[in-house]
């Protein structure tokens, strides 16, 4: 029995069905607020995927493909509160978003900090145990590389710092210094430019590998891609998405980095 005062009546139910009604396209537009873009958090992945979403309208997008507003969210929030209690760095911007017509490329950095470099951007990872123990020996994924160069390139800063949280432990991070690599933003700017010209012309980019391509079996198009005799191999679909998209690869030396920048670009 519901305490005095408090009931699901008429009028409450009036407002939840108003809600549910209006829920996917207002969800989407909170999580999507730029659907037919290009994210520099999804850069990395196929171009033909890329191409895919870019042809998309709002209502059209996926709502398990929305940016994740749960407890990450939140725990970003409090580092943005850190960053700002001490007197050493200056809190300049906190959720700051970036876009660049021209590229169809919209980013965001979860806070701006003055160092001595300047301005730096900052971007914040709330990670598993597996992913956690994999950046604390250096092997920063691939994609979180590619987004906060990007996102770099965009804000007009040669400075930033990639933080990693572990989820599990409120408290245990840790930070990588990021500098702006002109060969990957480069190979960032050329990949933007060719999917944004297809999207131009109502075309898809061709698919940069024969079957089976890994990303496949994680990738919301597969079927429309491949048609509906899509099959995706068995052993790939344990794979998880982190898997699929980051490789694990190690951003260690500048010959690594070499081969982000290919990757980067492929088309």
């Amino acid at each position: 029995m519901s305490p005095i005062g408090i009931s699901r009546d008429e009028r409450s139910e009036k407002i939840t069905r108003y809600i549910q009604d209006r829920w996917s396209a207002a969800y989407r537009r909170f999580c999507n607020p730029s659907a037919g873009s290009l994210l520099t958090s999804e850069l990395t992945q196929c171009p033909r995927r890329l191409g895919y979403k870019c042809l998309m309208t709002e209502k059209d997008t996926p709502e398990e493909n929305a940016h994740d507003f749960g407890d990450s969210h939140f725990a970003k929030k409090k580092w943005v509160s850190v960053l700002a209690s001490g007197k050493e760095l200056e809190l300049l911007e906190a959720d700051f978003e970036l876009a660049d017509c021209n590229y169809n490329l919209v980013g965001r950095l979860d806070a701006v900090i003055r160092t001595e470099d300047g301005p730096s951007g900052v971007l914040i990872k709330i990670v598993g145990s597996d992913a956690y123990d994999r950046v604390c020996r250096d092997n920063v994924p691939r994609r979180d590389v590619v987004e906060m160069m990007t996102n770099l390139w965009l804000a007009e800063m040669n400075h930033g710092y990639l933080i990693y949280e572990w989820e599990d432990v409120s408290g245990v991070f840790t930070i990588f210094h990021v500098e702006k690599h002109k060969g990957i933003v480069a190979s960032v700017a050329e990949k933007c430019r060719k999917i944004t010209s297809h999207k131009l012309t109502g075309t898809i980019p061709e698919r940069p590998k024969p079957k089976p391509f890994t990303e496949c079996n994680v990738c919301e198009f597969s079927r429309r891609c491949w048609g509906k005799n899509f099959n995706s191999d068995e052993q790939s679909q344990q794979q998880t998405t982190e898997e699929c998209l980051d490789g694990q690869e190690s951003t260690q030396d500048g010959g690594e980095r070499e081969q982000q920048e290919e990757s980067t670009n492929e088309s």
